[in-house]
């Protein structure tokens, strides 16, 4: 009979000759290395009981987002904390490195420790990709490790975190979000400049370089490639030079890596990772490291115990046995600093680097039967390698049939006795197969649905009683001890012991919740629901039926008792608070559980493919949302006299002044088109005898992209007969002032309205004194304008400008120049230094200085300008003043800009210094230089001009007149002097158009609208010059006004934007339950869709081909038309 010993650790290690009183002191030998690394590691053969299925040992580790996760976290070992052998610069070494590798994991490492099949964790990984949570990347290079995983939201953190400007990196978030299975991007999708940023950055690379006629990496006989000339330049320079290598970029245009200039080349990009050069660079010497440990073995395989104390060093432990060993003059390790694992590893733990070599198919694990697992390199030259491409690799190795069999999706017969080590992926071809093999099995097989899990579980849904109980912030009293059914969801699931389990029932558009208690008892119901209430996963919808009682105060009195402990005793009328009460468990049913891969919880930050699951477990966006219910209930109160009536949404194509959705229909050359407004719906109802309309209306316009606009938006819409503008805004007033009464979220609004007025003012006087037709009133000052003649020409070369001047008072004087400086360097001041008026003059007040800061001006300049501050006087009562500062004479540390502006009427919605104005308060906001002032300033801008002179930015009417009507062209001029002066100079009519505005922001919109059929014809025709074939797409609203249509008014306020205010929210998506992107894409269901060539001729529609051929920027296939 023949015994099998178990090897202890120091049974190998060779032993030292010298006396105890030789031995080395650790703290006395920095030197000190790993043990020996020419000492054979391990001279045994091991047992061999079978392979090892997965190396994890993680019971919850079920799934690729756990794995890829639990790799993660394991990648690195723990910093030692005493005895480290690292000073402080090496420790921020290491931990800066660490930092600086992207969180990328191998394919085959997440193969490597879960225990199914490679085809199911593969289709688990497509769907993951295809669901948005995870993305899959290419990592090529010499030592390629294939196809890798990164998680979306680590990836959207590490975009975020980079150098692209703000507005790349959210376009470029939504391009990753929008195609999550795309390894590489047409090179149409992208600008020149991006593709640059984006390919400095390593987000992106180009699998086809660009080459041009100095390139010095040309190879011979390329022609254009490279020329005699560069190669000269290049011998000629200095050794080690940068002129050397062909100059500054010169290998990001040969297609190479690293910092420098790029070129985008003429192919499609690649997605890439940043940093993933010294990944790969450590992740390969690494596993070499790992190899050459097992080939000090004679048979290439020793303990996994052993080979892990290898791996780390032999490093000292500070326990009985290496204390001993230490006096005998043993080895007893060295400090982990002196470690190969630590010096140039940075610390990769072994578990890690042993699941990248399982995966790479360079080692395997197996059980020993004797002393745990045992670790075996598997010999390269029985390896027959299939080379396909740096995405996908094949491995086989010859081996033993009784180990593994050939998956059946290789289709290779079992009697070809090879092994599968699954070193990076599977051929795309391969894969696909074997997702066919598997669905048809699938389909073939004879298991009956009715037999399933999920069947079962749909139909007890059918038979769940009515919910009893509705999760009332308070119950009354003779519920208590009677059995209620409640429907919600499972959370906070609690097992303790066998006998008790507690969980949390939540109600679905409510926060509250109720506790679940189950304990084990006499019934048998009971307890099967006690045990199938440990099993439900949590976030599960669930039939809950039980007895509602209080919950049980604690039996230690010293502890403080729970909240029900004095509600016992009250008034028998009064109801009790839910938080008080619990469910005593009788039975429970599930109605739909859920997806064990799908992470709910509130801590996850949801990408906006998972808009259903962040609005579920945000409570702060849940709570938006049903505040933007309550507060659309109030409007309604409110305007309890006006008549609700819904408008269609499917209108024509008019031209009220925006761009237009067109909806297309089968009959030829015809199309709806989506309404920008209710505009003239609302007009024929007054026309009909509807005296007071209201409409929460949704408006579609195409906004091309606009800063926080949706093509798809909510207005609350109002329409007066026998009104003008006057009566509109105080009906619109009193709502609003309302609205702050009853419904302000007391977080965000710190300050009542004031009970006067809001400020009115026209849109002349915005524009002089604000630089916007938007005046923020919190903005400590005023547009002033400076009259001196000789101080044009110093910061103009226009003709004849005006200037204009404001100045600025911070909290902080000191700090001043420091700011100002970094705003105008930065990208957001670019518009202001490009400004082809001229840029603008910044002057910091300095009595230090000469002529205080000013002496660019000139003395007599300068004297004129502290002359005119020192005069001006804020008294004017056309002007709300709250917040001004009445000290007017310059002082240390007043910041002043001037800007020059031609001599012509306003006619944008703002001036470059009101721009400027706006920008530099916000700046300072941030930085702490102004006091913030929380409460909302409204006021009303009126007296727009009725006409405005063309642009390119909106299409206007389509006349031939040069300029479009401001608001829209029913809009009503302001006076009868101004319905004259339509026939002598339309552009200085005024109109009856009116904006609400708060803090700078527009809020809302209306007018008095032309009533009489002759004179919309005589606007149209005569004065914004449409044609008659336009104009005749009016005849509907000229026939409604000329059947004695009533004089009317209204009003339209953006019901989103008001929402957005009043919860102190920057951008309306944070208040639509489904917003669009700032590209108009719906990222959950991913709208707009591509159409079909079948579909498309449905509605008589073919895409007009481009220059280069293609359908305007789409690729035809057999099937569809896709992007």
């Amino acid at each position: 009979m023949s015994f099998k010993f178990s090897a202890a650790h120091s049974s190998r290690i060779k032993k030292s000759n010298k006396p105890p009183g030789s031995s080395k002191v650790i703290s006395q030998t920095p030197e000190d290395e790993d043990e020996d690394e020419d000492e054979d590691l391990f001279n045994d053969r091991l047992g061999d009981i079978g392979l090892v299925k997965a190396l994890a040992t993680d019971l919850n580790l079920r799934d690729v987002a756990q794995t890829i996760m639990y790799i993660q976290g394991t990648m690195w070992s723990g910093m030692p904390e005493q005895r480290g052998g690292m000073n402080s610069t090496r420790i921020a070494e290491v931990l800066n490195f660490r930092s600086s590798l992207p969180p990328i994991v191998t394919v085959s490492h997440v193969h490597s420790h879960l225990q199914r099949s490679p085809t199911t964790v593969e289709r688990e990984i497509a769907e993951l990709i295809k669901g948005g949570s995870i993305r899959k990347t290419v990592v090529g290079g010499r030592g390629s490790l294939g196809e890798a995983l990164i998680l979306v939201n680590e990836l959207d953190k590490m975009i975020q975190n980079s150098n692209l400007e703000v507005a790349l990196k959210e376009s470029f978030t939504e391009l990753l979000h929008r195609n999550p299975t795309a390894l590489a991007i047409p090179r149409s999708w992208l600008t020149t400049d991006d593709a640059k940023s984006l390919m400095h950055v390593g987000f992106i690379t180009s699998s086809t370089p660009s080459w041009t006629s100095t390139n010095v990496f040309s190879r011979p006989g390329d022609g254009s490639r490279g020329t005699v000339t560069s190669l000269e330049s290049i011998s000629k320079a200095a050794s080690g030079s940068i002129a050397a290598v062909g100059g500054e970029g010169a290998v990001h245009a040969a297609g190479g890596s690293g910092g420098g200039a790029r070129s985008v080349g003429v192919g499609d990009f690649s997605l890439a990772i940043p940093n993933t050069g010294p990944f790969l660079k450590l992740t390969a010497h690494a596993r070499s490291h790992l190899l050459s440990l097992l080939s000090k073995s004679k048979f290439r395989e020793a303990p996994e115990s052993l080979l892990r104390q290898r791996w780390d060093g032999g490093i000292a432990v500070d326990d009985s046995a290496s204390a001993a060993r230490r006096n005998r003059g043993e080895f007893a390790g060295v400090l982990p600093g002196r470690t190969r694992k630590w010096k140039q590893f940075y610390g990769i733990s072994f578990e890690w680097i042993l699941g990248e070599c399982v995966g790479a198919g360079l080692v395997e694990v197996f059980d020993t039967g004797s002393i745990g697992r045992g670790v075996r390199a598997l010999r390269r030259k029985a390896m027959n390698i299939a080379a396909c491409s740096a995405r996908y690799t094949l491995s086989l190795q010859i081996c033993r049939v009784r180990r593994c069999r050939p998956p059946a999706w290789t289709g290779l017969k079992l009697g070809a006795s090879k092994r599968f080590f699954h070193a990076s992926s599977p051929r795309r071809a391969l894969q696909d197969r074997a997702v066919e093999t598997e669905r048809e099995a699938e389909n073939t097989c004879a298991v009956n649905p009715s037999q399933t899990a999920y069947w079962e579980e749909y139909k007890g849904s059918y038979d769940v009683p009515a919910a009893t109980f509705g999760f009332q912030s308070r119950i009354f009293r003779h519920h208590l001890n009677t059995s209620i059914t409640a429907h919600g969801f499972l959370s906070n699931i609690v097992s303790l012991g066998q006998g008790l389990v507690f969980a949390q029932l939540k109600g679905g558009s409510d926060d509250n919740s109720i506790q679940i208690t189950s304990r084990k008892g006499d019934s048998e119901e009971a307890n099967a629901a006690l045990e199938l209430l440990r099993k439900i996963p949590s976030n599960s919808a669930v039939s809950i039926t039980g007895l509602l009682q209080f919950k049980p105060l604690p039996k230690n009195p010293a502890v403080q008792p729970p909240e029900n402990a004095d509600v016992k005793t009250e008034n028998p009328d009064q109801p009790l608070p839910i938080r008080t009460l619990e469910i005593l468990l009788q039975s429970v049913t599930i109605l739909n559980s859920f997806a064990p891969e799908v992470a709910g919880d509130t801590t996850q930050n949801y990408s906006p493919e998972n808009r259903h699951l962040q609005i579920r477990f945000d409570p702060e966006l849940k709570r938006r949302l049903r505040f933007r219910s309550d507060v659309a209930a109030m409007v309604r109160s409110i305007l309890k006299d006006f008549q609700e009536i819904e408008t269609p949404i499917l209108f024509k194509s008019t031209s009220e002044g925006a761009r237009e959705f067109l909806v297309p229909v089968r009959r030829r050359g015809y199309a709806y088109a989506l309404p920008q407004s209710p505009q003239q719906y609302k007009q024929i109802l007054m026309a009909s005898g509807i005296n007071k309309y209201l409409q929460f209306a949704k408006c579609f316009r195409d906004e091309g992209g606009r800063a926080d606009r949706q093509p798809e938006f909510t207005q609350v819409d109002l329409e007066i007969a026998f009104s003008d503008g006057n009566g509109v805004m105080n009906i619109v007033e009193n709502m609003i002032k309302t609205l702050w009464r009853d419904m302000s979220d007391p977080i965000f609004i710190k300050s009542p309205l004031p009970s006067q007025d809001f400020l009115r003012i026209t849109y002349e006087e915005a524009m002089s004194r604000h630089g916007s037709d938007k005046p923020d009133l919190r903005i400590p000052n005023f547009v002033d304008h400076i009259l001196p003649r000789d101080l044009k020409t110093k910061v103009s070369s226009l003709e004849d400008p005006i200037l204009e001047a404001c100045r600025f008072r911070f909290t902080k004087p000191k700090a001043v120049n420091h700011f100002i400086s970094r705003f105008m360097d930065s990208p957001d001041a670019e518009v202001f230094r490009n400004n082809p008026d001229g840029a603008p003059g910044i002057f910091l007040f300095d009595t230090q200085k000469p002529l205080e800061g000013l002496h660019a001006l000139g003395f007599e300049a300068a004297d004129k300008l502290k002359s005119f501050y020192s005069g001006l006087t804020f008294h004017d009562d056309s002007i709300d003043s709250r917040g001004q500062d009445v000290r007017t004479e310059l002082e240390n540390g007043d910041l002043l800009l001037v800007q020059a502006r031609p001599n012509i009427p306003h006619s944008r919605g703002y001036t470059m210094l009101g721009k400027l104005r706006l920008a530099i308060f916000k700046a300072a906001l941030a930085e702490g230089l102004l006091e913030s002032d929380p409460s909302h300033h409204f006021l009303w801008v009126t007296d727009f001009p009725m006409f405005t002179l063309d642009n390119s930015s909106d299409p206007g009417q389509g006349g031939e007149a040069g300029f479009s009507a401001t608001h829209h062209p029913f809009t009503a001029p302001k006076s009868a002097a101004d319905v004259d002066l339509l026939l002598t100079d339309p552009l200085k009519a005024k109109a009856d158009h009116y904006d609400l505005v708060v803090n700078g922001v527009e809020l809302g919109g209306g007018s008095r609208r032309i009533h009489n059929a002759a004179m919309q014809r005589f606007i149209m025709r005569d004065i914004l010059k449409v044609d008659q074939r336009r104009s005749a797409d009016f005849d509907h609203l000229y026939k409604a006004l000329g059947a004695g249509c009533p004089p009317h008014a209204g009003f339209a306020i953006g019901f989103d934007r008001l929402l957005a205010v009043m919860l102190g929210r920057e951008s309306v998506r944070d208040v639509i339950a489904f917003p669009k992107s700032s590209k108009g894409e719906d990222m959950m269901v991913k709208s707009p869709s591509v159409m079909s060539k079948d579909y498309l001729e449905q509605y008589h529609i073919k895409l007009r081909p481009t220059e280069n051929g293609t359908t305007n920027g789409y690729e035809e296939t057999s099937s569809s038309i896709n992007l």
